[in-house]
C-alpha cells in the first residue's frame, strides 16, 4: 500500500470539493479508486500526519476544515428538506428503504434524522407524519429477515444474484436492495444454523451455490506488513477495531484477535510483531464524556428539538449516545454534584420521565 503524497492529497480534496462544495471529509469516506480520504484528513488534523508550511498554506486556500466542529454540518434542517431528500433518495435508489447510516451527497445525515423521527427523538406535526408516511420510506430492517424466509424465497434471491454477480460466492455482509441480509442467509445456511433437508441442498449446489466459506485468510506476513504500513501512517500500532485499510482489509478486526488469542500466531510472527511495536494490550480508549461537554450536547438537543426528553436511543452526529447518558443520569448510575445538578436543573433538565 503506497503512501499518499501531500500534493495527491491536496487534488483529491479539490476533487471533494467540486463534487459536495466543501471539504468536511467524513472520517470513513473512500475515493472511487480505493484511498482512505477521510483517514488521511482525519491524519493531519490530529497531528498524526507532518506537514509543511507551503502545503498547510495550500490547504487553507482550499478551504480545508482544520477543527471538528468546522466539519459539523449544521443541526437544524427544516422538515420541508428533509421530504425533499427523502423523495430525491426513493427516486434516485428506486427503493423505498434506507439506512440510519445514509448521508445524503450534500452531506446531509439523512438515515440519522429519519431514524430519529422514528424514535421520538424528532416531533413532527400531524399533517408532517402524513407527507413522510406518504413517501413510504422504510428502515431497512435487516435481521428481521435472517431465517425466516421460506427456502423458495431464498432460492430466488439467490438466482438473482447468481444473475447480476455470474457466481454463487455471497459474502456475509451482502444486503439486496430491499434490505435482505442475503450473505448472512448463506452463511447460516453453510454452517447448519438454517438446517435444510437432503433435497434442498441438493437444489443448492445444483444452483451453483458456495458451500465453502468465502471468508479470505490473510497471512501472517501480510498483517505484518500492514501493521508497519500503518505505523508509517499514523506513527503507533494503535490500531482501532473498526480500522479498514484502503483495499477493504478489516486490519483492526484482526489486530484484536491476535491480542485476545484468538489467532494462532508463531514465535517467530510474535518477534516481528514486536519488532514493528506491536501493542499487546490496550486500555479502552473510548473517550469518557465530560459533564462540560454533556451540557454542550443537551443545549444542542434542546435547541434543536426545543425540550430534552432525550430518547434512550439517541446518538448525536458524532456518536455520542447522549440517550444513555442522559438514562445514567435519570438513574443515578452516573453521580453528579450538587454545582452540576443546578447547573442540569438551569437548564431544563429532566430528571422523571413516563414511559
Amino acid at each position: 500500500m503506497r503512501k499518499v503524497t501531500m500534493d495527491e492529497v491536496i487534488e483529491l480534496l479539490k476533487e471533494y470539493k467540486e463534487e459536495f462544495g466543501n471539504c468536511r471529509v467524513k472520517k470513513r469516506y473512500i475515493t472511487n479508486n480505493g484511498i482512505g480520504l477521510g483517514s488521511i484528513v482525519y491524519a493531519i488534523r490530529h497531528g498524526e500526519r507532518q506537514y509543511t508550511e507551503e502545503e498547510k498554506k495550500k490547504l487553507d486556500e482550499i478551504g480545508f476544515a482544520w477543527k471538528v466542529d468546522d466539519c459539523k454540518i449544521p443541526v437544524k434542517y427544516s422538515f420541508d428538506d428533509v421530504l425533499e431528500l427523502t423523495e430525491a433518495y426513493i427516486r434516485d435508489s428506486g427503493s423505498k428503504y434506507i439506512s440510519s447510516l445514509y448521508i445524503a451527497p450534500n452531506g446531509v445525515p439523512l438515515g440519522r434524522i429519519l431514524y430519529n423521527v422514528k424514535i421520538g427523538g424528532r416531533k413532527l406535526t400531524p399533517e408532517q407524519e402524513k407527507a413522510l408516511k406518504e413517501t413510504g420510506i422504510r428502515f431497512r430492517k435487516v435481521n428481521r429477515h435472517v431465517g425466516r424466509l421460506s427456502f423458495d424465497e431464498i432460492v430466488k434471491l439467490l438466482e438473482e444474484y447468481k444473475v447480476e454477480y455470474g457466481n454463487m460466492n455471497i459474502k456475509v455482509n451482502y444486503t439486496t436492495q430491499k434490505g435482505i441480509r442475503l450473505g448472512a442467509i448463506a452463511a447460516n445456511i453453510r454452517r447448519g444454523i438454517r438446517v435444510l433437508t437432503p433435497e434442498q441442498k441438493d437444489i443448492l449446489t445444483n444452483m451453483g451455490f458456495n458451500w465453502k466459506s468465502t471468508k479470505k485468510v490473510i497471512s501472517m506476513n501480510k498483517v505484518n506488513q500492514l501493521i508497519r504500513e500503518y505505523k508509517s501512517i499514523y506513527g503507533d500500532c494503535k490500531v482501532p477495531m473498526k480500522y479498514v485499510t484502503a483495499d477493504g482489509i478489516p486490519l483492526g478486526m484482526i489486530v484484536n484477535s491476535i491480542r485476545n488469542g484468538n489467532r494462532s500466531i508463531s514465535a517467530e510472527d510474535i518477534k516481528q510483531l514486536n519488532e514493528a511495536g506491536f501493542i499487546w494490550k490496550t486500555r479502552d480508549r473510548r473517550k469518557a464524556v465530560s459533564f462540560d461537554e454533556l451540557l454542550i450536547y443537551l443545549k444542542q438537543y434542546k435547541k434543536e428539538y426545543g425540550d430534552l426528553l432525550v430518547p434512550v436511543r439517541y446518538i448525536t452526529e458524532n456518536n455520542v449516545n447522549l440517550g444513555g447518558l442522559v438514562h445514567n443520569i435519570r438513574v443515578g448510575s452516573r453521580r453528579l454534584t450538587e454545582q452540576e445538578k443546578k447547573k442540569l436543573d438551569k437548564l431544563g433538565f429532566v430528571w422523571r420521565v413516563r414511559n
